[in-house]
């Protein structure tokens, strides 16, 4: 909910907490967008690579790197897609379908799913847990974390995707929105898959690779 995500913004930002900036949030997709090329499942992570001299962020694989697509323009894209569909007649109407009222479950089993996979980290560093069992519970355990984060930020558990559609500027509220919340209201929207650009194409940004399953 809002407020405990406030609460949670509060602790997590209070002074003299350790910090670290290489972890904070910013591209929209990393860690969400699907491999298309692998088709097992893995997700995009974004980087930064060279080109031409400079550095450009980029969303590769988190598995290999045998695939990338510069981060500006797929979120951009998504970001197009995800205004649109809030600004389609009875969109208020799809987002209200019946509540199943798992949500609190949910939650609390996204918490929990979450947990393990720092104790995961834990039990690999202490040496009880040998890398390749490390490996195989992650990959469990965070198969079970995205199916449950995908049952639990669905339209009508998303009070993020509400507020920005009872705004009357919805491209400004979305502007205004952390992080997080954005990345809320893309899980309960749609799952997007970066598709593998055939070779002899020019090296141009092509919406027709991105590809939306909506929720």
């Amino acid at each position: 909910s809002e407020e405990t995500f406030l609460r949670a913004k509060s602790i997590l930002t209070a002074p003299g907490r350790r910090k670290n900036s290489s972890t904070k949030g910013k591209w929209l997709l990393s860690g969400l967008a699907i491999c298309g090329k692998c088709q097992n499942g893995n997700t995009m992570i974004s980087a930064a690579v060279g080109a031409g001299g400079k550095k450009l962020n980029t969303y590769r694989c988190g598995e290999g790197k045998h695939m990338g697509r510069r981060v500006e323009y797929v979120d951009e894209y998504v970001t197009d897609l995800i205004l649109g569909w809030i600004a389609m007649p009875g969109a208020l109407e799809l987002l209200h379908k019946p509540s199943s009222g798992e949500a609190p479950g949910l939650r609390d089993k996204v918490a929990d799913l979450r947990a393990k996979l720092g104790e995961y980290a834990a039990l690999l560093a202490d040496d009880v847990m040998t890398p390749a069992q490390f490996r195989e519970a992650t990959l469990i355990t965070k198969e079970r974390l995205d199916e449950a984060e995908r049952a639990l930020y669905r339209p009508g558990n998303a009070p993020a995707l509400e507020r920005l559609i009872g705004s009357p500027e919805p491209a400004r509220e979305w502007d205004s929105m952390e992080w997080a919340q954005k990345r809320i209201v893309l899980r309960a929207l749609m799952t997007v898959t970066i598709l593998p650009v055939p070779k002899g194409l020019p090296p141009t940004f092509d919406p027709a690779f991105i590809g939306v399953q909506w929720a």
